[in-house]
């Protein structure tokens, strides 16, 4: 049966039970990576440079971003002794260790700086004007952010305070 697994934030697919956070993860890189091609299409850009970079890319904004959570944890992590020196000193651990992505755990901080710098460097390798991609990024990048960012509303992450606002977010323990 496909479709939502009740409020777990959980999806089935052939049977198979996905977080729908790396569903949107990948939606928004998709999404992003659509609009990079157009706008690298209407500069004079080969689009192709925009699929061949988004590997590294995301490959060193994933690495960016878990190693600033890793060394900047969260609250909910200190308040649990899970500090940044116990997660190195655990590094391997599966369940809250430095390499348990899939425990949750990236840190937007980290992964901008990296994945820039992954961009430039593909960009300088393919002698391609550094300055036209940054500025492609700048334009697609927060378009994928603000997809993928969904994904924490329904994991019911990074939330705020408690509120009375009418607007607010229903959180339960």
């Amino acid at each position: 049966m496909n479709g939502l697994a009740g409020n777990s934030g959980m999806v089935t697919i052939l049977g198979f039970p996905v977080h729908a956070y790396p569903i949107l993860v990948a939606a928004g890189i998709l999404c992003g990576g659509l609009v990079a091609a157009l706008l690298a299409r209407g500069t004079g850009q080969e689009p192709a440079h925009v699929w061949r970079a988004l590997v590294p890319v995301c490959l060193w904004s994933i690495a960016g971003g878990r190693l600033w959570f890793v060394l900047f944890p969260p609250l909910s992590y200190l308040n649990n002794s899970i500090t940044a020196p116990w997660m190195l000193s655990h590094f391997f651990d599966l369940n809250v260790g430095a390499v348990a992505l899939w425990a949750g755990g990236l840190g937007l901080f980290g992964a901008l700086p990296f994945g820039t710098f992954a961009l430039v460097r593909y960009a300088s390798h393919h002698r391609l004007p550094v300055a036209l991609w940054l500025d492609i990024a700048a334009v697609a990048l927060p378009l994928a952010q603000a997809i993928a960012r969904i994904g924490n509303g329904i994991n019911l992450d990074l939330y705020g305070a408690p509120t009375t606002l009418q607007w607010g977010m229903l959180v339960s323990d």
